[in-house]
Formats: C-alpha cells, sequence, structure tokens
C-alpha cells in the first residue's frame, strides 16, 4: 500500500499540466468527460462561477464510484482550463466567465494536452 496516496497527498504534490487522470476533454464542445460516457461536464454552461465549479466537484465527490485519482484529475482540469483562482475567486470575490470564454480557453489548453482530443 506505499503507493497508495491520500487526497491531501495528491492534493499537495506540484500540479502537472494536463495530469487529470481519466478525465478528457472535448475541445469542439469544451466539455469535459470520463471515458465510455460514464460522466461529463459542459463547461461553457455549466461552469460560469465559482459556485458553478464548486458544486460539481462536491456532487463527484457524493459519487461512490469516484475515487481520489478521479476527483483531483477533476480539480487539475478545472484548474487548467478555466484558471478559476484568477477568473472566478480571484482575492475571494465573485465574478464570472462567459461561455465564449470557456470555450476559447478550452481551445487553447487542448493545444498542449499530452493526448489528441476526442470529439464528444
Amino acid at each position: 500500500m506505499g503507493d497508495v496516496k491520500s487526497l491531501s497527498e495528491l492534493l499537495a504534490e506540484p500540479p502537472r499540466r494536463g495530469d487529470w487522470g481519466p478525465w478528457l476533454l472535448d475541445e469542439e464542445h469544451a466539455v469535459l468527460y470520463l471515458p465510455n460516457d460514464e460522466y461529463w461536464i459542459e463547461l461553457p454552461r455549466s461552469c460560469t462561477t465559482a459556485a458553478a465549479v464548486l458544486d460539481w466537484i462536491f456532487q463527484l465527490v457524493g459519487k461512490t464510484w469516484v475515487d481520489d485519482r478521479t476527483l483531483v484529475g477533476l480539480i487539475r482540469a478545472l484548474d487548467d482550463v478555466l484558471h478559476p483562482q484568477a477568473t472566478l475567486c480571484s482575492m475571494g470575490v465573485a465574478s464570472s466567465l462567459r461561455p465564449d470564454e470557456i470555450r476559447r480557453q478550452a481551445a487553447e489548453v487542448a493545444k498542449w494536452l499530452p493526448y489528441a482530443p476526442e470529439a464528444g
């Protein structure tokens, strides 16, 4: 069990750009999804505020099938695509992103992903 890490250990690791665990990005639709259509998040429709992003995180926490790798992967994917600390809640001040901004950011991220994005 030496290679099994706790959620706090995983979150404490330095961020690895594009290391999203099982999460993939559909660049065309700006959707984060799990393979085999287990779960998907339409970022431009449902992640325009910090509250909405937090809601997605805690929705997954409540799922019995979500492990730490899946949860940390989602947090890293949301950070890479949305930059929420800078765009949604900088200095504790709530703000929002427009759907077109999210689509543009997703297209930029897709350029450096370590895999070829798939169309959903």
